[in-house]
């Protein structure tokens, strides 16, 4: 099992013997109703905010979305948005749990960018299955470790893990798989049933490339392929951000990672004349949200790549940063733009912060 413990984000509705419920207005006491229409008493309701940018691997903690009628119609009823651990239950000659993270086809299950996000954490007695927004998922019963989610208004830079010690891993009520042949097989489904929902291959997507510095975004100017961002005096972060796919979703390619744009050459200049190219080698790219140099001339983005900070260090009056990209980026998935608009028109019912702002809808 990873690491995570699943989580639900804001507005999700669940089950109950009173009918759905979102998930931020549950109770403990509450009577929720399983798959096989059992009724179990909620024993614990928490959340916590998660600030994404703080954490030392944002990707780990951006929630997943699953679009309307990703595995079936109806199923679920609308998009709803859950951790990358949260479980979901399929039925194939035997029910099986699959997380969120394993799903995820970059069109009808994707991941979202989030500065923060809020998730919610529903406790049951033992292991069980909820109808959530008309879908199967997991349920999660007591875990210890209460005061990572004491309580409200508190802000964490990660998720709890279920290495920590004072956490004890649960024991599954289904069989749990995160790879291999029947998660390929559910993947090409999901895939194959996207496409019949009129999800369609974009070869040259918008870039949507930016920096957020300090939490506030920049945008560059651009020359073809040439970007240059105005970096203002004594900043501490700046996070080069773009729109991203994988390889494996758009394509036969057993590439799995997330890539935003590749990047061919970073200068840095003062204003008067005097510059420096970046030695895109570097090893401290590495540890910062790039992937792994290439042929000696390129690194990719994984779409949320921070600018390493001794690099900042050294312009404390300000500094032009210079992008050259080596071409466009991986194709993605289109959604349809009737679903767009009903979607739209409907909302998701999430709390979500994207950058500066926070997204409120229900």
């Amino acid at each position: 099992m990873d690491n995570n413990i699943p989580f639900y984000c804001y507005g999700t509705k669940i089950l109950t013997v009173c009918g759905d419920v979102a998930v931020q207005d549950l109770n403990v006491g509450d009577s929720v109703v399983t798959i096989i229409g059992k009724h179990k008493p909620i024993r614990r309701v928490s959340h916590r905010e998660v600030d994404c940018y703080r954490h030392s691997d944002p990707t780990s903690v951006w929630p997943i979305r699953i679009s309307a009628h990703a595995f079936r119609e109806n199923a679920p009823v609308r998009n709803i948005y859950v951790s990358p651990s949260q479980a979901l239950c399929f039925d194939l000659v035997g029910e099986i749990l699959i997380p969120a993270r394993a799903l995820v086809n970059g069109a009808t299950i994707a991941q979202v960018e989030v500065s923060s996000v809020i998730y919610w954490y529903v406790e049951l007695e033992g292991h069980d299955r909820l109808p959530t927004e008309n879908q199967p998922s997991e349920s999660t019963p007591g875990m210890g470790n209460q005061a990572f989610f004491e309580e409200r208004g508190a802000v964490l830079a990660r998720l709890p893990e279920l290495d920590d010690s004072s956490i004890a891993a649960p024991e599954l009520s289904r069989p749990f798989y995160t790879e291999g042949p029947i998660v390929a097989a559910v993947h090409e489904q999901l895939l194959s049933r996207a496409k019949s929902l009129g999800w369609t291959l974009d070869q040259t997507p918008p870039l949507d490339l930016h920096l957020l510095v300090d939490g506030t975004r920049i945008e560059p100017v651009v020359r073809g392929w040439f970007f240059r961002f105005a970096i203002p005096p004594q900043a501490q972060q700046a996070w080069l951000i773009s729109s991203m796919s994988r390889p494996s979703d758009v394509s036969n390619s057993d590439d799995g990672r997330n890539l935003g744009v590749c990047i061919v050459g970073l200068t840095l200049c003062d204003g008067f004349g005097s510059e420096r190219s970046i030695d895109l080698g570097d090893p401290q790219f590495d540890q910062h949200g790039f992937h792994h140099f290439e042929e000696g001339q390129r690194r990719w983005t994984s779409g949320l790549s921070r600018i390493p900070p001794a690099y900042l260090k050294e312009c404390t009056d300000g500094v032009f940063l210079r992008i050259e990209l080596g071409g466009p980026m991986v194709a993605r998935w289109t959604e349809p733009q009737q679903n767009a608009i009903s979607i739209s028109s409907a909302g998701d019912g999430v709390s979500l912060a994207l950058g500066p702002g926070l997204i409120n809808s229900e």
